[in-house]
């Protein structure tokens, strides 16, 4: 056989089987839009607690290859915890709050935390495509220390979507944009 046809032949295979690699990848969460500015209340977010069961604490999912092997995702710093709380400061921040420390938190500010009891996105490549199911339930606690009040906000959500040319950066982007969506229902600051 000439060597184009050998080419052919494998470029046509790589094709076919997908050029995915088992093993672990990683993502950066972090806010991908702008919101719209109108804040201006003083605001602590302290630590997230992550409550998932049987998870490591970076874990964000696993995508399923077409020969059965398993991709899997973590979050880049292995804690997810801390990477939604950062993901809430920064998206505050931009929305012009008044960011401050849980130690300066002062009996008029308010308090921001979070428990996640469900964080994971569930992959699947079919030729051509990938199919991603994102499901997140997270409880977030807003104390008003000047009201002494603490609300319950729980939030949980699935969202698919499929894409073409699947990588970590589209994952990454479809996590953030859910993450952004869910900050966007949070009570006005």
């Amino acid at each position: 056989m000439k060597p184009g046809k050998w080419i052919g032949i494998i470029t046509g295979l790589l094709l076919l089987a997908g050029c995915a690699v088992p093993g672990q990848k990683f993502i950066d969460i972090r806010p991908g839009q702008t919101p719209e500015k109108g804040c201006g209340s003083r605001i602590a977010v302290l630590d997230f607690e992550d409550a998932r069961p049987e998870t490591g604490p970076g874990y964000v999912g696993y995508r399923i290859l077409m020969d059965r092997s398993r991709e899997r995702y973590f979050v880049n710093g292995l804690d997810l915890a801390a990477a939604l709380a950062e993901a809430a400061r920064r998206y505050l921040d931009q929305k012009g709050c008044v960011m401050v420390s849980g130690d300066e938190a002062a009996s008029g500010d308010r308090v921001l935390t979070a428990r996640i009891d469900r964080f994971e996105c569930r992959a699947r490549k079919d030729f051509p495509a990938t199919k991603m199911i994102l499901e997140i339930e997270l409880v977030f606690f807003l104390e008003n220390r000047a009201e002494r009040r603490r609300t319950r906000i729980p939030v949980a959500l699935t969202l698919e979507r499929t894409e073409v040319g699947f990588s970590e950066k589209k994952l990454q982007t479809f996590v953030n944009q859910s993450l952004f969506a869910i900050h966007e229902k949070l009570p006005a600051f």
